[in-house]
């Protein structure tokens, strides 16, 4: 599996990270305020996605990354703690929150946090967003931006770079909800325009859970960081995410079905 080169792949956006924190023990673990005693199961997950009314994301993390974003009877406290900080995908300079709709992009990330720091404690936030909801934003509030989109790879590279975004491009700052493609930032250090953008440059994820190849294009929802985005997701669904707890047997898994 190539989960043990995801080090100099995967970044601090959608599906997941680490932040590069220290991890707590997992005998904490189930003692933190807020954790699901319910242990992540993709066959559960992959079967809830077909649950009608609601469109179900995640995102993989070390669980120390969520320290307070549960108040001490388990319900919600501080959503800010899930932003993910700029450079990234769809921000330059402010922060924003992360999550993707694919269960193995999840788990790419939390393998990676798991493997990564050798961290016991690692999480899959599930967060689940009423269809009606979205289906109310029009544009600018909601924009969707896709591979091979000349405005996607502009505004990737833009972002990634900290470029000033172009006055076509200006209107995403007003987006509650962004919808795309997307792919770890550190390829796009090197590049001196987004025309050089290429589809290799995408983050694939195969139904082995291995990245590469002919998988499926990886897809994030990137809801804003600014106060108006904080309060729609918190009103959206925010109060009842839930952190499900990410077990070693999920990685060895994951593993075994990549050797296979």
């Amino acid at each position: 599996m190539e989960l043990n080169r995801a080090s100099s792949r995967a970044g601090s956006s959608a599906g997941g990270d680490d932040g590069g924190r220290r991890s707590i023990s997992g005998l904490q673990q189930q003692s933190m305020p807020g954790i699901s005693t319910e242990v992540w199961d993709p066959a559960r997950a992959a079967a809830a996605q077909n649950a009608p009314g609601c469109t179900i994301l995640y995102r993989g993390i070390d669980q120390a990354r969520i320290s307070g974003l549960f108040a001490d009877d388990g319900t919600l406290s501080n959503i800010d703690t899930l932003l993910s900080p700029p450079p990234t995908d769809f921000s330059g300079r402010l922060p924003m929150f992360y999550f993707t709709p694919d269960v193995r992009v999840a788990e790419y990330y939390a393998a990676y946090a798991k493997r990564r720091t050798n961290c016991e404690s690692v999480v899959i936030l599930e967060l689940r967003i009423p269809n009606a909801v979205i289906e109310t934003l029009s544009e600018p509030r909601i924009k969707r931006l896709y591979w091979p989109s000349s405005e996607w790879k502009e505004l990737v590279w833009s972002c990634r770079n900290r470029r000033k975004l172009p006055s076509h491009l200006t209107a995403t700052k007003d987006a509650i909800l962004i919808i795309g493609s997307r792919k770890p930032n550190h390829v796009y250090g090197g590049l001196s325009t987004w025309q050089d953008i290429t589809e290799d440059f995408l983050l694939r994820i195969q139904d082995d859970g291995r990245p590469g190849g002919n998988g499926r294009i990886a897809i994030q929802y990137v809801i804003s960081g600014q106060e108006e985005g904080v309060d729609w997701l918190i009103e959206n669904g925010g109060r009842d995410i839930k952190a499900l707890p990410y077990p070693q047997s999920a990685l060895q898994r994951l593993v075994g079905e990549g050797r296979s």
